[in-house]
């Protein structure tokens, strides 16, 4: 999209994804070939081909999903941001359309996508963009976001915030509704600060 590509911070969104998953390289995690810009200006990455669906759809035909095909799921996604979190590799934008999954023969594949917002800590290489460095920014999904994103708190935002939109996930897939509901944006933001979620029990 010459629109996307002539805006800059789309444009470092594009290349931090890249540089992201670079770094972490693990099977559960969308491998990307190689990246750049081409001579009119456009950029590029090439990526793995994924067959299968995003896990949003999945959800959508198939939710509530039994326990074990969640567990299933689940332990491909933790084992994915751990590799994730242990080079300091943030997700921060953690939610069902940004995993792949391929079912064969009742097995699960599972690749975790979409590391454009993400926030690189600690040493070596920066992720930098308004997106990592605004403070007050909220970035994400609000469905799937944990406390601290729905604040604006940048500085606070780390590893748990992954797990924490993992276990909204997790509730999705075995329930089909949201720990935290609102009629609006700005009130799905403010019960994520200020209210605890439901428990599953009190859905399922």
């Amino acid at each position: 999209d010459p629109a996307l590509a002539n805006d800059p911070e789309m444009v470092k969104r594009f290349n931090a994804e890249a540089r992201a998953v670079n770094i972490i390289k693990h099977p559960n995690i969308i491998k990307i070939y190689d990246f750049g810009q081409l001579p009119d200006g456009r950029h590029y990455f090439t990526m793995e081909y994924l067959e299968g669906m995003e896990l949003g759809e999945l959800i959508k035909k198939r939710a509530p999903l039994s326990v074990k095909d969640t567990l299933r799921i689940a332990r491909q996604i933790c084992e994915g941001l751990d590799a994730a979190h242990g080079v300091g590799v943030i997700h921060r934008d953690l939610k069902p359309d940004n995993i792949y999954v391929n079912e064969t023969d009742g097995k699960y594949i599972v690749k975790v996508l979409d590391f454009g917002i993400a926030k690189l800590l600690g040493g070596g290489e920066k992720i930098k963009s308004k997106h990592t460095t605004s403070m007050g920014m909220v970035m994400g999904t609000p469905l799937y976001m944990a406390p601290e994103q729905a604040a604006g708190s940048i500085n606070e935002i780390g590893a748990c915030s992954d797990i924490y939109s993992l276990g909204i996930i997790i509730f999705k897939m075995l329930s089909d509704t949201f720990p935290v509901n609102a009629k609006t944006p700005r009130e799905l933001l403010y019960k994520q600060v200020a209210e605890p979620p439901l428990k599953l029990a009190d859905v399922t």
